[in-house]
């Protein structure tokens, strides 16, 4: 389920055409990489250095999703995505503010659009994000961060390639 609700958001905010010159937001910022949960069909880390208490106020944070398989939108393919996601802690919502695909650690997309206001049902990896970001003292990523996106995807690739 997470995974098609990637792929409606992919497809919602993607106008535009693969190019080279993106603005590759999602590699300057950098790691390190906490994985949050995944399912059969994907892995999703936060980047960054997470929160020591819960934010006051609304925070932007870097999410990045490594899919067991490539996909296509638009006649974009791509195996990986990241998102730069506004979290309120406050309200309890999550919103995407930039999506970046990628295919084999190159850029292949990438859109800067709001997405639309949501907040994340129980027991979801979305709800899984928000609470590693609001509620610290209940994390799930405590796991040993990966310094960047590219260890990440390649330790990823192992864990798929093993199942």
């Amino acid at each position: 389920m997470f995974r098609r609700s990637v792929l409606a958001c992919v497809a919602a905010v993607m106008v535009c055409t693969p190019s080279s010159s993106f603005a590759q937001e999602a590699e300057r910022a950098g790691g390190p990489l906490h994985v949050v949960g995944s399912n059969p069909t994907v892995v999703v880390l936060i980047a960054g250095e997470l929160p020591e208490t819960a934010p006051e106020t609304p925070v932007d944070v870097w999410i990045w999703s490594f899919y067991n398989s490539i996909g296509t939108v638009r006649d974009i393919s791509f195996d990986a995505n990241a998102s730069l996601m506004r979290v309120d802690c406050q309200a309890r919502t999550l919103q995407s503010q930039r999506l970046e695909l990628f295919l084999e650690d190159r850029q292949v997309a990438g859109e800067t659009s709001a997405g639309p206001i949501e907040t994340p049902g129980t027991d979801t990896l979305p709800h899984m994000l928000m609470m590693d970001i609001c509620v610290p003292s209940q994390r799930v990523a405590l796991d040993a961060p990966f310094p960047d996106h590219r260890t990440a995807r390649a330790a990823v690739r192992r864990h798929f390639n093993s199942q």
